[in-house]
């Protein structure tokens, strides 16, 4: 009967390392080669060491090391520790050292896993506990496909034939096969449905799409084997690019590309790939924001310029919009006899795909906000509220000139075409704004970020502040957008040492 501890020690060791324990390691020695494995029998309190050597070769020496290994489980074949769940880790965490010693295409090698299951697990000898006990270990073994060697075994007959069949299956797939595959289901995760309330955002989407078509594909363009790449080609293809957010972008795509393939059962296991470190920097980590003595500047810049996407901007700084947000607001959002904003409309970019999955064209238009948070209404301080309502005027006289109805549902800011802006177009209009007149780098989101800042620097409520900016935790407010000025940190200095002074004085 297996305790209440060993589930626990099960559940922790499944979902943090599957293929730490149980992998077969092998040292060149100076007159031959020794393999090496440690046999983790959780909750067992034993962990034999096995070793074997071999003058021969080094494929000598990790044959001899998988007859020990089937002998010693023999011994704990009647063991309440040598469970099922385990008997999945000791395999896939053997497939994984053969892949990494680049032997999966020696069927000698592993046909001899494969029958080391197939003694202990003929005529289901294995031990199979309780079935409640069972069910709340299943549950805890997170996105693992079980094997069907080891699932469905009647006979060494049935169980050759499942093997070779789960072979076959995993050689005929190509790395750009697989990767395509993961980006169709994630294309199909962007429509909302009852199965699917969190859809994927198209942008998200779009990111994911740029990595595998510019960086990962082009890659592993010569790969015609997905189980055959091992945790160095996917750490070589990580590292081969510039610059941490472009490192970090692959690592994130070929993670879920690879957590996919095993789900699907193309590979026998994930290999371990890790995350880049952040390059270290003497400079002071912070987002980019517009310092609160500055924002007047800027605003007075803003309504010198007097077009729809200075006015654009000048709404972001004074209401910590998203860009989709901004670019999605109609007139009928403005509830001009409380001075209120209602949040309830992006503006989109969806890309169309191809067969291939490469962009091959636009389509633009209204989209849901990124969460249900996100739904929300702004005051308008009296500045952004006059300045809107001359804006609103000055459109519905353009509107006029040219002959063209409007009404309360037109969008509030419009491009030469009399179209919507679309988030991916704002950098370049606020690159053209900086250079003109001679402003300090700014990006559209810093605009958000400035918004957040000035509010908190001010003394705004924290429960208010994060209803503003649509979130439901502050501490996403507070981490993403919130940077603390220089005249701030100046403040609360000498509000510090004032106080050590005066009580200095005291005494």
């Amino acid at each position: 009967m297996i305790k209440i501890q060993e589930i626990t020690s099960i559940k922790k060791e499944t979902k943090n390392d599957l293929n730490k324990h149980y992998c077969i390691s092998v040292q060149n020695k100076r007159n031959g080669f020794e393999a090496r494995i440690t046999l983790e029998i959780i909750g067992g309190g034993k962990n034999p060491r096995l070793s074997a050597f071999s003058s021969n070769s080094k494929l000598d020496s990790i044959t001899k090391i998988l007859r020990k290994i089937t002998e010693k489980l023999i011994e704990y074949k009647n063991s309440n520790f040598l469970t099922k769940e385990v008997l999945l880790k000791i395999y896939d965490s053997l497939m994984f050292s053969i892949q990494e010693l680049q032997l999966t295409s020696n069927m000698d090698i592993m046909k001899s896993i494969n029958n080391i299951f197939q003694i202990l697990t003929t005529n289901n000898n294995y031990i199979v506990q309780p079935q409640n006990n069972m069910i709340e270990m299943q549950n805890s073994y997170n996105n693992y496909v079980p094997n069907p060697i080891i699932n469905n075994i009647n006979s060494t007959e049935q169980n050759t034939v499942a093997f070779q069949s789960n072979i076959s299956k995993v050689v005929s797939k190509s790395f750009k096969d697989v990767a395509l595959e993961w980006f169709e289901y994630k294309l199909s995760l962007i429509k909302e449905s009852i199965d699917n309330p969190k859809p994927l955002s198209p942008k998200t989407l779009q990111g994911y799409n740029d990595a595998i078509n510019t960086q990962i594909l082009p890659y592993f363009k010569n790969n015609k084997n997905i189980s055959l790449l091992t945790e160095k080609n996917f750490k070589d293809c990580i590292m081969s690019f510039n610059g941490y957010r472009n490192k970090e972008t692959v690592y994130i795509v070929l993670k879920m590309i690879l957590d996919f393939s095993r789900e699907k059962g193309y590979i026998y296991f994930v290999p371990k790939i890790k995350k880049p470190k952040k390059p270290y920097t003497d400079k002071e980590e912070g987002i980019i924001f517009i310092e609160s003595d500055r924002q007047d500047i800027w605003l007075d810049y803003f309504e010198k310029e007097n077009t729809d996407i200075s006015m654009l901007f000048e709404t972001m700084l004074l209401t910590g919009l998203r860009p989709e947000e901004t670019c999605g607001l109609k007139w009928c959002a403005i509830k001009e006899e409380t001075k209120e904003l209602s949040i309830n409309n992006a503006y989109k970019d969806f890309p169309i795909y191809n067969e291939e999955y490469k962009i091959i064209g636009h389509n633009r238009g209204d989209g849901r906000l990124k969460t249900p948070e996100s739904y929300r209404t702004i005051p308008l301080n009296d500045r952004l509220n006059r300045r809107l309502l001359e804006h609103k005027e000055k459109q519905q006289k353009l509107f006029k000139t040219y002959k063209i109805n409007w009404n309360e549902k037109e969008y509030i800011f419009l491009n030469q075409y009399r179209k919507p802006f679309i988030p991916e177009n704002l950098s370049g209009n606020m690159k053209k704004f900086i250079e003109k007149y001679n402003l300090e780098h700014m990006t559209p989101y810093g605009l958000r970020h400035s918004f957040a800042s000035f509010c908190s620097e001010k003394g705004m409520d924290q429960l208010v502040l994060m209803k503003l900016m649509g979130h439901s935790d502050f501490n996403t407010t507070q981490k993403y957008y919130i940077s603390i000025s220089n005249k701030r940190k100046k403040l609360a200095m000498e509000k510090a040492y004032k106080s050590i002074l005066e009580k200095e004085n005291a005494m």
